[in-house]
């Protein structure tokens, strides 16, 4: 948790520094910009495992967790050339469960039996590079998500030995859009989905909310959205499971 909050921090920090760079100097002409900092309450629900020996997130310990994500969005007039969207998204917890009774749970080649207490650590932290189109309202493009994380199972007792799996590589999705601003009201729209589907693996990762940009002497916006990444895996990497991380954000940022 306390991880999280100097994250979080970091973001509000940084988005302090750009409206002081900002004030000292002139935006690109026709260039918008728009940086926002977002803490997300997240929950996870679904399961995990390997060889169709799954366990469940309540059975690992997992509970609501703070975490953060920092975006910035560049748009422009000028045909033929994409506009630009950078996210990072910080989504790593470390959590204490019991396995169920009558279950059994595959992970990595270990086998973690019924009553066994494990150390899950989780980490789905990425990296989002995002090329798109703009028409009228709607946004169109492609998005590539980076992975470079470890995620662990350990047995607290020490009876059966830990396991660790590696998540690296870039992953290819399609991405729309929706930005649309109520026009004289300062509220506007902002929703996006990345969505990727093979070999029976697939992931949606679907955020929208509503804004209020609070107007140029001021160029500050204010979000209240929801979240939901859905991974669907069959077998990647030996790894299987069905599970959803969602839940509320709030954001502060930029726009100018």
């Amino acid at each position: 948790m306390k991880k999280h909050a100097l994250t979080i921090t970091a973001n509000l920090a940084l988005l302090t520094g750009s409206f002081l760079l900002v004030s000292t100097s002139q935006a690109l002409p026709l260039l918008d910009v728009h940086l926002k900092a977002n803490a997300w309450q997240t929950q996870y629900s679904g399961e995990i495992g390997q060889n169709n020996n799954t366990v469940s997130f309540d059975d690992l310990g997992f509970d609501k967790e703070s975490t953060s994500s920092f975006s910035i969005t560049l748009r422009h007039p000028v045909p033929l050339i994409p506009n630009i969207k950078f996210q990072k998204t910080a989504l790593d917890t470390n959590t204490n469960g019991t396995i169920g009774a009558g279950q059994t749970f595959e992970f990595e080649g270990e086998t973690y039996t019924a009553a066994t207490e494990v150390n899950t650590k989780l980490d789905l932290s990425h990296t989002d590079l995002t090329a798109f189109y703009s028409f009228l309202y709607f946004d169109v493009g492609l998005t590539a998500r980076n992975f470079d994380t470890q995620s662990s199972i350990t047995d607290i007792n020490g009876v059966i030995p830990s396991a660790t799996a590696e998540l690296d590589g870039w992953i290819p999705m399609l991405y729309a859009g929706v930005n649309a601003d109520l026009p004289f009201t300062g509220v506007y729209i902002d929703a996006s989905l990345n969505t990727i589907s093979y070999d029976g693996n697939g992931l949606q990762d679907l955020s929208a909310a509503v804004g209020y940009n609070f107007g140029d002497l001021l160029p500050l916006t204010a979000e209240l959205g929801y979240r939901k990444m859905s991974l669907d895996l069959e077998d990647l990497d030996d790894v299987e499971g069905d599970f959803t991380i969602d839940g509320w954000f709030l954001s502060l940022g930029l726009a100018f």
